[in-house]
């Protein structure tokens, strides 16, 4: 997908809000169902980060004409710690998912691994992976 961002504010705290397209496709995984999409989507999204006590905040949101989905995301990193905590949610029409994670720095700028659980209609999820951070 593709979004085009505007500066609403200047100064500590930034304020971004965008709109763009997508292509997106789906195939669900869940056992017999061979239910499957593909479409564009349009795209609308907001993003606000700056300075918090002890540390600095991420914020996004973002709206998908794809299965009516949306996403936000919350992200907090303490001063001088080489880690981020993370809390996010996405939802669609069949689909709710919450995700916890801590961000943990590898010193190579923009990549990170990251750990956490995956919390899906009754079932949490595990995972440890590696991210690349392209802001």
């Amino acid at each position: 997908g593709y979004v085009y961002r505007w500066k609403l504010t200047d100064g500590p705290h930034q304020w971004l809000v965008g709109a763009g397209a997508g292509a997106n496709t789906f195939r669900s995984r869940a056992e017999g169902d061979r239910n499957s999409s593909s479409d564009v989507s349009a795209r609308a999204q907001t993003e606000l980060s700056g300075p918090a006590p002890g540390g600095t905040y991420y914020a996004l949101a973002q709206a998908s004409s794809f299965h009516s989905s949306w996403f936000a995301a919350v992200q907090y990193m303490p001063t001088g710690l080489p880690v981020a905590f993370e809390v996010s949610s996405y939802n669609e029409a069949t689909y709710h998912s919450v995700s916890t994670a801590l961000r943990i720095s590898i010193g190579v700028p923009r990549w990170f691994i990251r750990v956490g659980a995956t919390r899906a209609d009754s079932d949490t999820v595990p995972f440890v992976g590696i991210t690349y951070n392209g802001f």
